[in-house]
């Protein structure tokens, strides 16, 4: 029997890896073992191993806890240290013949390194992509190049992976999971959000989700704050709206984006509620009846498209990733300036009426679970990688078809 090790850190990537664990659950000769860690087992992120127990609770689990705090850049060296040998410690001596990594944070990264080490293969999601704005953008670069097999999310991105020197053959551009999520989950109205949530939202809803620019000085807190005063003034003249905000990542800066929204929820009074985690089904039931997602979180460029909703994004966190045009870009003061917040309200629209994101593929999970087994079955798992290179190889290409000789 095989044994895959799913590693997730955040509800982010939790809740997008559903699928594809579900999807590997149903191969007997495949045991799956889900790698527990980061935000998921800090209270004050909102304690998400409960959602992973409740979705997943006879799957084995290595829960690995350490101390998150990562408000200047010394403490998140220190965390990612002490990551690196908590990791190597929970998976030294383990038989583990794929490990399965999502994204691009620096716990990612950490993980990686570990299992490129103890030469345990691994399967990257979503690289290829681009957001200048995070330190996120160079993790994920690293993260590709200790992998081995690649799912990406747009034919753009798989370019990019095998510029950076992977192999054609193990790279696979089968779309997103979190647009899969958004069509195939059965999502709960905005009466049935408010019951399980607790909150009273109103006839009109945004979803706002803030995390801090990594690569900026600022951590892009000046825009962030202009923008929410400026909606704080619009609510003012509005009735029945309200905005719900969900918890940062444990990134620097993170502290002031949440400075910023206790002073906006003051400003506002009860039409701003927040939440730490809301768990990946009422978050993307908030997202499907919201009017618009506000904010930089990967989500509103990804997932919003499939749902109807459009976003308004706020920075450069997610600058460089390929965009629906349902995405209205904030950059700076002039761009706020010009933006008001009606102008969203008309452009929310059924599924039927849009185009098709460019994130999706059809059975994306399928896809990704399929190309896992033959890797696991064939002898590319224990061959040893090497570095494609783009030009000899276009050489070779155009000389066997006939070209340059």
């Amino acid at each position: 029997m095989k044994i895959v090790l799913v590693f997730t850190s955040t509800r982010a990537d939790f809740g997008l890896l559903n699928p594809l664990i579900k999807q590997l659950q149903t191969n007997q000769d495949v045991k799956t073992v889900l790698f527990v860690t980061g935000t998921h087992l800090d209270e004050k992120f909102g304690l998400t191993i409960s959602e992973i127990k409740k979705s997943f609770p006879d799957l084995e689990r290595l829960e690995v806890r350490w101390t998150m705090d990562s408000s200047v850049s010394h403490h998140q060296l220190s965390l990612m240290a002490n990551s690196f040998s908590l990791f190597a410690k929970s998976l030294e001596n383990k038989k583990i013949d794929l490990a399965i990594v999502l994204g691009d944070r620096f716990e990612t990264f950490c993980f990686a390194s570990v299992c490129a080490t103890l030469k345990i293969p691994l399967a990257h999601l979503h690289g290829g992509e681009l957001t200048f704005g995070a330190l996120d953008d160079k993790y994920r670069h690293c993260i590709t190049k200790l992998s081995e097999l690649h799912f990406v999310s747009a034919e753009k991105y798989r370019e990019r992976v095998i510029q950076l020197g992977e192999s054609p053959n193990k790279v696979f551009d089968v779309g997103a999971l979190g647009v899969e999520n958004s069509l195939v989950i059965k999502l709960r109205t905005l009466e049935e959000l408010a019951s399980a949530t607790g909150l009273k939202l109103t006839k009109n809803v945004f979803m706002m989700t803030f995390h801090p620019e990594t690569n900026a000085a600022d951590f892009g807190i000046p825009l962030f704050k202009l923008f929410l005063e400026k909606l704080a003034a619009w609510l003012k003249t509005q009735s029945d709206f309200c905005v719900v905000a969900s918890g940062t990542n444990v990134d620097q800066g993170g502290e002031h984006v949440r400075q910023m929204l206790d002073v906006f929820g003051h400003t506002v009074g009860d039409k701003f509620m927040f939440v730490e985690s809301l768990g990946a089904v009422n978050y993307l039931s908030m997202v499907k009846n919201a009017i618009a997602i506000l904010g930089n979180s990967s989500s509103g460029v990804i997932e919003a498209n499939s749902l109807g909703t459009p976003t308004v994004n706020v920075g450069f966190r997610q600058d460089g990733r390929e965009c629906d045009p349902t995405v209205i870009q904030i950059s700076g003061s002039k761009d706020l300036a010009k933006f008001d917040f009606s102008q969203v309200v008309g452009l929310k629209k059924g599924n039927s009426s849009w185009d098709k994101s460019i994130y999706f593929k059809p059975e994306t999970s399928r896809q990704m679970a399929n190309h896992i087994y033959n890797f696991l079955n064939h002898s590319m798992r224990t061959e040893t990688k090497k570095f494609y290179d783009l030009n000899t190889n276009t050489k070779t290409s155009k000389t066997r078809n006939g070209g340059e000789g």
